[in-house]
Formats: structure tokens, C-alpha cells, sequence
């Protein structure tokens, strides 16, 4: 057919193939969960044994993929904490002259700097990292 054809051009998988890579994203997600997280002990009570009556979807997610939590690494739920709503965990400072930049670079007190540098000129755009780490001299 020529929506056969025209999915194939355009990179897009069959919609049985796209459904069943979604269910398995989500299962190795739940799998992954850390036991701080809501859904950590119900998915894990389902490997706990046979299943007396009914059978989950997660029971069958589960099942169907082979992910056994146990035998993935977990990932945290959160990448910092959620008391410090709105707050950076990094400092931003910008020099008003080239003098004051170096004296602040010299009396700096955290482990890790980053420094960048941005410009546009004719239309063209232009930029610079450079990460520090406490001990490493340029």
C-alpha cells in the first residue's frame, strides 16, 4: 500500500510496533524507580508470586518484557531538593571590567566554575565555555 510506502520514508514504525515500544519504555521505567518513589513498593509486590485472581497491567507489563527490578540500577526521582522551589543550586555573577572578573576568579570558593562567553557579529553568533574544577590551573 502507499501509506506502507510513505511511513517507511518517513521513519515512522508500524502503529502495533509504536504501541509496544511505549508499553516497554514504561515498564523499564517503573522497573527503575527508587524505593523513595509512591510507585516503588507496588510494582515490586508484583513479583512477590503468582498471581491469585487477577492479573494487573502491571503484572502483565512485567511479564511480557522480563524487566525484573531488582536487577536494574534505580534513578532518583528528583535531581535536588524540592524545599529550595525556585532557588538555583549555582551562583551567577558578572564582572563589570576585566579587572574585577580576575580578582573574582582568584577568590573564588567553589569547587567547580564555569565561565562563558557569548557574541553576534554580522549575523554570526559566537560562544565559549570553560569549566574549572578546584586544583586543575588553566
Amino acid at each position: 500500500m502507499a501509506s506502507d510506502a510513505l511511513n517507511v520514508e518517513a521513519f515512522l514504525l508500524p502503529m502495533l510496533h509504536l504501541i509496544d515500544k511505549w508499553r516497554h519504555r514504561a515498564t523499564v521505567r517503573m522497573a527503575m524507580l527508587p524505593p523513595e518513589h509512591a510507585l516503588y513498593k507496588m510494582v515490586n509486590r508484583k513479583l512477590a508470586g503468582a498471581v491469585k485472581r487477577y492479573c494487573s497491567p502491571i503484572n502483565t507489563l512485567l511479564a511480557t518484557y522480563g524487566c525484573d527490578p531488582r536487577r536494574l540500577e534505580k534513578l532518583p526521582a528528583i535531581s535536588r531538593d524540592p524545599t529550595l522551589r525556585g532557588m538555583l543550586p549555582f551562583v551567577t555573577s558578572i564582572a563589570d571590567s576585566r579587572e574585577d572578573s580576575i580578582k573574582e576568579m582568584e577568590n573564588v570558593e567553589e569547587k567547580i566554575q564555569i565561565y562563558i562567553d557569548g557574541s553576534v557579529i554580522n549575523s554570526k553568533v559566537g560562544a565559549a565555555v570553560v569549566l574549572l574544577r578546584a586544583g586543575n590551573s588553566l
